[in-house]
């Protein structure tokens, strides 16, 4: 078909069929007929979603915001898929981290740009960073889980230690 609304059209029976690999191509063709196809947008995002593809999901929610700002319920859309995207990832760098631990901190910073508001983040970087042996690379992670969990001796004493041997030994006597 020539009218990206048919691929569309197309992509919605295969939905239906549940094959969502078809629908995403379909979509997808829809789309580079017409990237300005918000319905398009709209469902491929479903279908990324499906799939379990949460980041690519939220780029399409992006496109749609683009293409049309007023379009109804984005932005608890976009928080749902970045929530989804975050978690998505932490549990991915959970999974490698003691096997690659460099690779299991760039997913943690991923979801940390995802979701800045997730405390346990910086954490679980200052313990991939502690394990490897970098205090001063864990001292700015230890520094922001310290702020949020103030009671917690385990990160007071490991940001102790690491300004200790970052030779700041009047801020480590304040976090004693």
């Amino acid at each position: 078909p020539e009218h990206y609304a048919a691929y569309l059209a197309i992509g919605y029976t295969y939905l239906a069929e549940n094959d969502v690999d078809h629908a995403e191509r379909y979509i997808r063709t829809a789309l580079d007929k017409n990237p300005d196809y918000v319905q398009a947008h709209y469902s491929l995002a479903s279908v990324l979603e499906q799939k379990g593809q949460f980041e690519e999901a939220l780029m399409q929610w992006e496109e749609i915001k683009r293409v049309n700002p007023e379009y109804s319920g984005i932005d608890q859309a976009e928080k749902i898929l970045r929530l989804k995207a975050t978690e998505q990832l932490m549990t991915q760098a959970k999974e490698v981290s003691g096997s690659n631990p460099d690779d299991a901190i760039k997913l943690y910073e991923r979801a940390q740009t995802m979701a800045p508001e997730v405390t346990q983040i910086p954490l679980e970087i200052a313990t991939i960073q502690l394990r490897k042996g970098s205090c001063n690379e864990a001292l700015s992670n230890l520094e922001k889980s310290g702020e949020t969990l103030p009671d917690d001796p385990e990160i007071q004493f490991a940001y102790g230690e690491c300004l200790s041997e970052a030779r700041e030994y009047d801020k480590a006597l304040a976090v004693y």
